[in-house]
Formats: structure tokens, C-alpha cells, sequence
């Protein structure tokens, strides 16, 4: 360590620290404290032309007074207290010193002091000519009774921005010794408090890469190095506020995100333990969240014989992500009523016309999407089912015979025409027939013909009887 020109204008208790967070803090001795100290910050981020009021307090702990009378340096015992700061006039040189080594200047103030409060100001170089600032509390009792407390407090001005992840930290210690090098070496007890300075219009920072879109995946990145890199956790808001859970480099927008712009919090932790959550480190806003879009909304097939009274099938291929899929049959491009199912079966109505059918794809977030089959062919005659008619009954002159058409296609209208050896018997139009004298020695048979609107006609014959006794 470089060696410390005499510290001037010592006349108080405590010793205090501060520089650019980019290096690790010095070494503190296992010794056992009678002062105690605390050291706050008025604010937990300044920028350009903020103002941060810094606050030591000492404490006796011990069960003696302690002896508060200044030294001209750290040679004797007693103690002192100060505010360690870089040189406003060297703030276009790296500062540094004793393990506080940064690459980046913070500027006080707009002398060679920062503004006082109750704390004068003395100096102290190095060979290098890299010049600190301190500053020493004027308004110290002379004696500290045991419990007894005294503070004092430092108003700093920043006088321009740093790069993204820099920061300005203090570190206050006590010691009742005093002190024969620079302070930090033989702490009593210390207490560590920091500023961040965030960087004013840079492009460094959290950004946001993706589409805003339901069902995008969006990626964060941090965006900035130094002091604060070593750990990182993110936060993603909606509108400002946190999204429950989300909490990852990466977020899917879901629903709940429609319309709303979506930004990343980044909080960055130091070896110290001091977390960065300036606005600085919040990332510009996405656009509006748009509704998503399927990625697959497949043209759906049609399956089946088209042909009256067969069934149809729509066949909707694979929806991603999956959404409620609704359908509905067309007749040509007239919209048939009622025919909202995935299958539909085809009516005489349906006779000569092409069918198709659309299906629309809802899902919460997404923008609804309509797809359409191809047209079939025109639709067929429908096909009776026509069993071979039976004859029942004896078969002489005077007796009953009744036809037995078998099970047809259900709405089949049926019809009968009676025949004796071939011909037709006048008026024997029914099921049933009382066969006459005139039909003796002739074989019976019977027709049945099968009508039924969207379907081709069908006359089935029965097998001949033996003739008529």
C-alpha cells in the first residue's frame, strides 16, 4: 500500500470512507469494539445535481469515558471521524487507494470539499497524485460517556452520472485506540452504507427482446457490468406492478397482459451485500401486448359419402396452442341451421349441393381465427335400404295374403302392386289380398316399391307362390 501523507485537522471520533464500488473493501481486524457506529444515506440512488445527506452516529459501548480530544495525526491514542471522497478537481482521474481502486470518478460538491454540515473537511494524498477528500466532524464533545452518542452529517452533492452499475459507497469505523496508518486497517467497528449513481442517458441498461404478443416469449438482459454484476435477479411488471412469479431472464405474456406494456426490474447485488434498484435499472416498456395468433390453425379436411343420409365428418387437424374449436355446415355458402356440431349428416335438402364447413378457434389472448374445408362434391341421391319382400297366407281361392316388405330405410314410403302369373291384378293395391276365383290355378307375387324424398326409388318383387287351389 502506497505510503499516507500526515492527515491533517484530526478533532473527532470516527473515520469514514468512500469511493467508487468497483473493488473489494479493506481487510477489518477482529478486535473488540467499546465504540460502535452507524452510517445511513438520505436516498438509495442519486443522479446528476442530486443531493445525499450522509449520517454517523457513534455510540460508547464500553463502561468507561472515553477521551474525544483531537491529534494532529494517527500516532496516539484516541479516535477520529470523517468522510472519505475523492478530489473534485482531479474527477477526470480514476480514484483509488487501499483496495478502493475504481475505473470510474464520482465528483462532489463543487469545491474541494463537499457542502458541511457540522463536518469539516482535510485532505490526504498519494504519490501517485490521486488526492481524497475527508471531512471531520467541528461539533464532537470532548468526552463520550459510557452510552453516550454523537453523529454528524455530510450533505454531498453528485456532480455528474456514472456508467450503469457504479455507485458511491461509505464506510464509517470507530476505534477508542486510535490509529498509526490509513483507516480501515485495525477497525474497532465499522458500518457500510452506499449511494448508487446510475448512468444518465446511455443505451447500457435492462433491455427487452421478443414480439409483445400473447404466447412470445420475451428475454431480458441486464445490460450492465461492473461493481453490481456479481449476482442479478429480475422482476417482470405489468403496467408498473409485479407480475406474480414472474421472475426469470424470460415471460411468456398471457391473457392477462392484452393491452398492457411490459418492462423488467433488475436488482444487482455487490460482494457487500448492497442491492442497485434504481429506476435507471428498470428496462424501457414493450409496446402494447397484442393478442396472440395460432401458430397452427390447420385447413380442416371433410371425411365421409356424400351422399343423402350419410354422415360427414370434419376432421380439425392440430390447433397450437390448443384452443375451444366451434363449427359450422355449409350448403353452398348458405349457412345451414342448426348443423353446429364436428359431424353432420346430409338431407335431402343437401341433393345436388356442395358442403362445407368452417371451424373457428377461440382461446383467452388470441386473436379468434376461422378456417374453411374445401367444398365437396355435390351431394347424391340417397340409397334405399330395400330387403326382398315375403308372402304370407295360404294361397287358395278365398283366402288372405299379406305382404311382408322387411325393415326399409327409416321415412320410407311404401307401395304395393299384386300380380297373378306375371300380371297385374286390377286393384290390388294394398299389403294385403283376398285372392278370387279368377286368380285359381295362377302363381301370386308382389312388388313393393320404396319412395323417400333425397333418395332414388326402389320396387323390390317377392319370390312366386305355388298356384292358387
Amino acid at each position: 500500500m502506497p505510503t499516507a501523507h500526515r492527515l491533517v485537522a484530526l478533532s473527532t471520533a470516527v473515520a469514514v470512507a468512500a469511493a467508487v464500488l468497483t473493488g473489494t473493501a479493506p481487510a477489518v481486524a477482529a478486535e473488540t469494539p467499546s465504540l460502535s457506529v452507524s452510517a445511513t444515506a438520505s436516498a438509495s440512488s442519486a443522479v446528476a445535481g442530486g443531493e445525499v445527506e450522509f449520517t454517523v452516529s457513534v455510540t460508547n459501548e464500553g463502561s468507561s469515558t472515553i477521551d474525544l480530544t483531537g491529534f494532529d495525526e494517527y500516532d496516539g491514542p484516541g479516535a477520529s471521524v470523517g468522510l472519505w471522497l475523492p478530489d473534485p478537481s482531479s474527477c477526470t482521474e480514476p480514484v483509488g487507494g487501499d483496495g478502493w481502486g475504481g475505473s470510474e470518478n464520482v465528483c462532489f460538491g463543487s469545491g474541494t470539499t463537499p457542502t458541511n454540515t457540522g463536518c469539516n473537511g482535510a485532505s490526504m494524498g498519494w504519490p501517485d497524485g490521486w488526492t481524497w477528500r475527508g471531512a471531520f466532524s467541528s461539533t464532537r464533545p470532548a468526552t463520550l460517556a459510557p452510552g453516550a452518542s454523537f453523529s454528524c452529517t455530510i450533505s454531498v452533492t453528485i456532480l455528474r452520472d456514472l456508467a450503469p452499475g457504479s455507485g458511491i459507497a461509505l464506510e464509517a469505523w470507530a476505534s477508542p485506540d486510535g490509529y498509526e496508518h490509513f483507516p480501515g486497517e485495525h477497525h474497532a467497528d465499522s458500518s457500510f452504507t452506499a449511494v448508487t449513481v446510475p448512468g444518465a442517458g446511455t443505451t447500457d441498461g435492462p433491455r427487452i427482446a421478443g414480439s409483445a404478443a400473447v404466447g412470445k416469449t420475451l428475454t431480458a438482459t441486464r445490460g450492465f457490468t461492473g461493481p453490481w454484476d456479481e449476482s442479478s435477479t429480475f422482476r417482470w411488471l405489468r403496467d408498473g406492478t409485479p407480475i406474480s412469479g414472474a421472475t426469470g431472464t424470460t415471460y411468456t405474456p398471457s391473457a392477462a397482459d392484452v393491452g398492457a406494456r411490459l418492462s423488467v426490474a433488475v436488482t444487482a447485488q455487490n460482494s457487500k451485500g448492497l442491492s442497485l434498484t434504481s429506476a435507471r435499472f428498470t428496462s424501457p416498456a414493450t409496446p402494447k401486448i397484442a393478442s396472440g395468433s395460432f401458430s397452427s390453425a390447420p385447413t380442416p379436411k371433410i371425411s365421409g359419402t356424400v351422399r343423402v343420409g350419410q354422415k360427414l365428418t370434419a376432421v380439425p387437424g392440430s390447433w397450437k396452442p390448443t384452443a375451444a374449436l366451434s363449427y359450422q355446415w355449409y350448403r353452398g355458402s348458405t349457412k345451414i341451421s342448426r348443423a353446429t356440431r364436428s359431424s353432420y349428416v346430409l338431407t335431402a335438402a343437401d341433393r345436388g349441393a356442395t358442403i362445407t364447413v368452417k371451424i373457428t378457434g377461440k382461446k383467452a389472448g388470441y386473436t379468434s381465427t376461422t378456417v374453411t374445408a374445401a367444398k365437396t362434391a355435390k351431394v347424391a341421391a340417397g340409397k334405399l335400404t330395400a330387403p326382398t319382400p315375403k308372402i304370407s297366407g295360404t294361397v287358395a281361392v278365398g283366402k288372405k295374403l299379406t305382404a311382408k316388405p322387411g325393415t326399409w330405410t327409416s321415412g320410407t314410403s311404401l307401395s304395393y302392386r299384386w300380380y297373378a302369373s306375371g300380371k297385374p291384378i286390377s286393384g290390388a293395391t294394398k299389403s294385403t289380398f283376398t285372392l278370387k276365383s279368377a286368380q285359381k290355378g295362377k302363381s301370386i307375387t308382389v312388388k313393393v316399391t320404396g319412395k323417400k324424398s333425397g333418395y332414388t326409388a326402389v320396387t323390390k318383387a317377392s319370390a312366386s307362390t305355388k298356384k292358387v287351389a
